[in-house]
């Protein structure tokens, strides 16, 4: 439903017309000097059309005021005749005595009047909108509550494929409530610039800083969360907060590898910051047995005879082959919707290879995450699955050729002792990884024996799926590892560093990262973009020549060289116009050296912002022009143009209806602390439509949110029974927009399919900022505007009893009930009276601008026809009085006095030329 703004719509022609006839009078120069109506083109341009013209706008104006004193008088009518209702009921009520027959009767007739009042209710319209239901005067449109604008960059097309890194991950921060009865007052927690204060009762609230510890850990992480999430500070803005179990979990809301500022000071350890990421690797080696269990991301898996899986999402049929049934896993792991809010925030990803292994990813330590695996001896390969969350050093081993007997590898153990891997026969590439693989495993120091490393989490050994013959060994200490080959001459084998920490692997940087810029308007959607080399210069043309050197510290200054100078090295100056503004960069390649996984920084020189490009296996050639364009440039634009960058911004919401009640009077939910935020690449006049909640019939117990945003859809699904508060929903829709709602105070209890349209009504009305009112415009000024607002008097606002509770059921068969319904009754009656009155005052209020503008309209009108009767100058005089007068009577005009001012003097100048 559209809100109604009473606005003019010919403000803008008293300048005009001013200007006119200042123009006019310029040109003819009469003289006015004789009092007759001969020669009076100059006075008619100036006066006559402004007179007329403002007639026209105070008309539009008066009529304006008349729709919205319309609209009073129509729901003030409809609150008396509630009103004179509500008092016969109170006289039926006052009645009830004498026999049963008499009681049931006036009971009969009290039941009517309780429909006839809701008929009346909903009765109550002016242009087809409701006026006494909430509905009236709504504000869909979405605008932005904060001035911080987060941006995030999301890929529309297939950009340059692997030669960047991928979306990224954001930055994770996780508060795990560890123990409900150690969290103490006075325990902090400090995000970026804010300190939030544990305090033990809710009297003891004194701030939006402060946070209570509830009854239970669960409790206290609601409570956590909506403080983080509300807080008013801007630096806060930038992260997402959502809750997990007994886990916070903060992201940041766009793409970037900024650290999270977050410190924890609990004394007893209450809770703690248990941000550390975890890797699983496993191969189903053989079929589980029936009834065998699998928990990953706390969520657990049975494994059934094939056939009798019922489509039910936690059950795994078991087929004929194992890799069948790897398949099966994998396709339910996809199916299952926590996992699938996991993956779609970046807080884990699964990948899944032909011969039958997992590898999991999450940026969850591996206690919060849950993997746990209950399939029996042997079925996954090795009985191992690896995890590791303290790596400090990373290695990989690639076979390059058969590996021939003799062929050593040497790797230091945690005593210091060096240890040689020999081989033994002649092996070909991969079977000499395996044995590598199996070796390191079953080691009795660091392998999968109790006291070994990869027992201990310490050590974490995989195999590589990427075309390559390669291992990866993740540790906590340096191994040292060294290639010993038979023959030196031909060696079989590569040991090369690997991305540091597991951190690095579960994390993948953006593609762009656009976090340092803070003007970002122009790159909204998806802005043109065009990348050009300004110079380029390669070293050793002549020995020693150093060009390469010489233009890097052209452009860079002192700043030293990436690598050591050399022949070979070269350096190119690239210039990125987009969004029209123009950056620099200065990309250095050593010689030898390429540019993969490297950050490439883009300057704007007239304000210092940057953006960076993240490379993956770019293996640019900066050779020759011609490389580099093929190479380098092509790549950065095509990247840049299949681009498109979003805005995510806090939405203003109606928070004030919170309660939601079913029809058993119990409170089942509450909006009061909700939020609401929306990424899009366009925010023009979009408003919120509708919200629906229906049963998920795809997954069991899960349930579909929808809301409707200017005819888009967006959707979420989840599991009714987790809309805990603090918890964040993240609606998808087709074009690639996102809207995330954090449920509000308390959550969303008793969610079944009867009650799922009591609360999609409360949620929508939030949205929609039902109830907000209208603004009629009185005058020419942006404060010449008088708010017209009519209160909710739907069924779960009138009928509450003295402690403020909705009673959705009123009957006089008892004295008790009949009680009950006088509170209720006279409370409803008293709620009625207000709103009558509120309107009474804004209605009287309308009145006045309607008679002080009519009096205007009519003193205009005459002026402009009549005002040459008399001499000019004394008509002239006497209406730049009467005008002043008018003006400041009606606010029209802020600066109307020195107006008509003006056009005394003008008119006196004239006169005497």
């Amino acid at each position: 439903m559209s809100g109604i703004t009473l606005k003019n719509p010919v403000i803008n022609s008293v300048p005009i017309a001013i200007n006119l006839g200042r123009k006019n009078i310029d040109v003819s120069g009469t003289s006015l000097s004789t009092g007759l109506k001969t020669n009076n083109d100059v006075v008619s341009s100036f006066l006559g059309r402004n007179l007329n013209d403002r007639s026209k706008i105070l008309n539009q104006f008066y009529k304006n005021i008349g729709y919205g004193s319309n609209i009073a008088q129509t729901a003030q009518e409809g609150l008396n005749s509630i009103a004179r209702t509500l008092v016969e009921m109170q006289g039926i009520i006052n009645s009830v005595g004498g026999s049963q027959t008499n009681i049931r009767t006036l009971n009969d007739i009290f039941q009517q009047k309780l429909l006839q009042i809701e008929q009346q209710t909903n009765s109550v319209k002016f242009d087809g909108v409701k006026l006494l239901t909430g509905e009236f005067g709504s504000d869909p449109t979405i605008k932005s509550k904060y001035n911080t604008k987060i941006v995030d960059v999301r890929k529309t097309g297939i950009g340059s494929g692997t030669l960047f890194e991928g979306a990224g991950t954001r930055a994770v921060k996780i508060i795990d409530v560890q123990n409900i009865t150690n969290i103490k007052a006075g325990d902090t927690i400090s995000l970026h610039d804010v300190t939030f204060k544990m305090v033990q009762n809710k009297e003891l609230i004194t701030s939006e800083s402060d946070i209570l510890i509830g009854e239970s850990e669960e409790q206290t992480v609601s409570n956590i969360a909506t403080a983080l999430k509300n807080h008013s500070s801007e630096n806060l803005r930038i992260y997402n907060v959502t809750t997990r179990n007994k886990q916070v979990i903060i992201t940041q809301r766009s793409c970037s590898t900024i650290h999270i500022p977050l410190i924890i000071n609990s004394e007893k350890g209450g809770f703690c910051d248990n941000s550390d990421p975890s890797t699983y690797f496993f191969v189903l080696n053989h079929n589980p047995g029936l009834g065998s269990k699998l928990t990953i991301a706390g969520v657990t898996f049975e494994f059934v005879a094939n056939g009798t899986g019922g489509g039910d999402p936690l059950k795994v049929e078991v087929k004929a082959h194992a890799v069948h049934t790897s398949r099966s896993l994998f396709n339910q792991l996809n199916k299952n919707n926590e996992i699938n809010t996991l993956v779609s925030n970046n807080l884990l990803s699964i990948k899944y290879n032909d011969v039958m292994s997992f590898e999991i990813n999450s940026v969850l330590n591996k206690d919060i995450f849950g993997f746990k695996q209950e399939l029996g001896v042997g079925i996954l390969k090795d009985d191992i699955v690896c995890t590791s969350k303290q790596t400090t050093h990373a290695y990989k081993i690639t076979f390059t050729g058969d590996y021939t007997l003799g062929n050593r590898v040497r790797i230091t153990k945690p005593n210091g002792m060096p240890h040689d891997y020999t081989a033994l026969v002649l092996e070909n590439a991969n079977a000499a990884k395996q044995t590598l693989h199996r070796n390191f495993l079953l080691d009795i120091d660091i392998g999968i024996n109790p006291g070994g490393l990869v027992n201990q989490e310490n050590l974490c050994i995989k195999k590589l799926f990427d075309g390559t013959d390669s291992l990866i060994v993740y540790s906590n200490y340096d191994m040292r590892p060294q290639y010993m080959p038979a023959n030196p001459l031909d060696p079989r084998m590569i040991i090369s560093p690997a991305p540091i920490s597991m951190a690095d692997v579960s994390r993948i940087k953006p593609a762009i990262n656009v976090s340092n810029l803070r003007n970002i308007e122009g790159f909204i959607g998806k802005p043109k973009v065009s990348v050009k080399i300004m110079a380029q210069a390669t070293s050793g043309a002549i020995a020693g020549d150093g060009l390469a050197e010489k233009l890097y510290h052209q452009i860079k200054g002192d700043v030293p060289l990436p690598t050591v100078s050399a022949d070979g090295d070269s350096a190119v100056v690239l210039h990125v116009e987009i969004a029209g503004r123009t950056f620099q960069s200065i990309i250095w390649q050593g010689n030898g050296d390429n540019l993969n996984n490297k950050e490439l920084v883009f300057t704007e020189p007239s304000t210092g912002e940057t953006f960076s490009i993240n490379t993956k296996n770019l293996n640019a050639n900066l050779a020759t022009l011609e490389d580099t364009i093929e190479t380098l440039v092509k790549p950065i634009e095509k990247l840049l143009s299949t681009t498109e960058f979003t805005q995510i911004r806090d939405i203003e919401i109606d928070n004030s209806d919170f309660e939601i009640i079913d029809n058993n009077c119990t409170v089942i939910g509450n909006t009061k602390d909700m939020s609401v935020s929306l990424s899009s690449s366009n925010f023009d006049n979009k408003q919120f439509e509708d919200f629906t909640i229906k049963q998920d019939l795809a997954i069991k117990d899960n349930i579909i949110l929808t809301t409707t945003i200017s005819s888009q859809e967006f959707t979420c699904s989840t599991i009714a029974s987790k809309l805990n508060e603090g918890k964040a929903l993240m609606f998808k829709a087709s074009n690639g927009d996102s809207l995330t709602i954090n449920i509000g105070k308390t959550g969303i209890k008793s969610l079944v399919p009867e009650n799922y349209a009591i609360v999609a009504s409360s949620i929508k009305k939030s949205l929609m900022k039902i109830g907000s009112g209208i603004e009629v415009r009185t005058g020419f000024d942006s404060d010449n505007v008088s708010k017209l607002a009519i209160g909710d008097i739907s069924a779960t606002k009138l009928y509450r009893n003295n402690q403020n509770e909705y009673v959705p059921k009123l009957d006089l068969l008892t004295m008790e009930s009949a009680k009950i319904a006088l509170e209720v009754v006279t409370n409803a009656l008293n709620l009625v009276y207000s709103a009558r009155a509120k309107l009474q005052g804004q209605g009287a209020n309308l009145e006045r601008c309607a008679n002080s503008l009519s009096s205007t309209i009519g003193v205009t009108k005459d002026a402009s026809s009549g005002y040459l009767d008399t001499d000019l100058i004394e008509a002239s005089s006497a209406f730049a009085a009467a005008l002043k007068n008018i003006l400041a009577a009606v606010s029209t005009l802020q600066a109307g006095a020195k107006v008509a001012d003006a056009g005394l003097k003008i008119i006196k100048f004239v006169s005497v030329i």
